[in-house]
């Protein structure tokens, strides 16, 4: 059995990391029913609000578990939710003419009690668990449906490990002999709501991951973790950035919006 392993690292060594190690994915997603065209006219006032929040995470997945590391950076400067939302403004804007964007007061630190506590059971994101405070808004200013962002999470889509991913962040994959993976992502949830009940209309679950970097030679410790320069951060920043936008363009037309 180790002289099998041992090959094997052999292999991935020669082919510098097989190809399930290099899946450079544009986006890896699924999406329920799209709105059929008479649901579509019916939606003349539509609310966005994005729930991506300011915390970029950073995995790292090893040889065994006893390798792995997680840790996260603060991002609130980057702005990403009322970046989102303004893409999402634009896209419905340009895909029916019928549509108006109404703003209603959302309180999104309410809000992110979409995502379960820590070490809880449950379903990660649940929209259950804001429903009271979107009713509320939407009592004061009706909307014929809501067009809401959330993080989500899922089985790492990169190396098709154990291991699980959410929000956004980087990935860093290591494995004995070979150069370490490192791939910036993007795993979050477009749901179209309805106004009145609440009820899922469409949805789109994304796994985005960039196709900037790779392989690298950067350590963990050194130039991640403990050292993270301002231009690698704001390399990362700008991938994302890209996956994000990318997915929530495309998927909002796969959506039918």
């Amino acid at each position: 059995m180790a002289e099998v392993s041992l090959n094997l690292i052999r292999k991935l060594k020669m082919k510098k990391i097989a190809p399930v190690f290099l899946l450079v994915l544009a986006l890896a997603s699924c999406t329920t029913a799209p709105i059929k065209p008479e649901q579509k006219a019916s939606l003349h006032n539509i609310a966005v609000v994005s729930l991506m929040g300011n915390e970029l995470e950073f995995t790292k997945v090893g040889f065994t578990v006893f390798n792995n590391d997680k840790f996260t950076r603060e991002t609130s400067d980057w702005k990403l939710d009322a970046e989102i939302e303004r893409i999402a403004t634009e896209e419905l804007k340009k895909s029916s003419s019928e549509i108006k964007m109404v703003l209603v007061p959302f309180d999104r630190a309410e809000l992110f009690k979409i995502y379960k506590p820590a070490d809880s059971w449950g379903e990660y994101a649940s929209i259950d668990r804001i429903t009271p405070e979107l009713k509320m808004k939407l009592a004061q200013t009706p909307v014929d449906a809501v067009l809401l962002v959330h993080k989500q999470r899922g089985e790492d889509p990169i190396a098709m490990t154990s291991v699980y991913l959410q929000g956004y962040g980087v990935y860093y994959r290591t494995l004995p002999l070979v150069d370490p993976l490192m791939k910036p992502y993007a795993m979050f949830t477009i749901v179209l709501l309805d106004g009145k009940t609440l009820k899922p209309i469409t949805a789109k679950y994304v796994r985005g991951v960039s196709t900037a970097f790779g392989k690298t030679q950067l350590s963990w410790d050194e130039k991640i973790k403990n050292n993270l320069s301002d231009q690698l951060l704001s390399e990362f920043k700008s991938d994302i950035n890209t996956v994000i936008e990318s997915n929530l363009e495309s998927g909002l037309k796969e959506m039918g919006l």
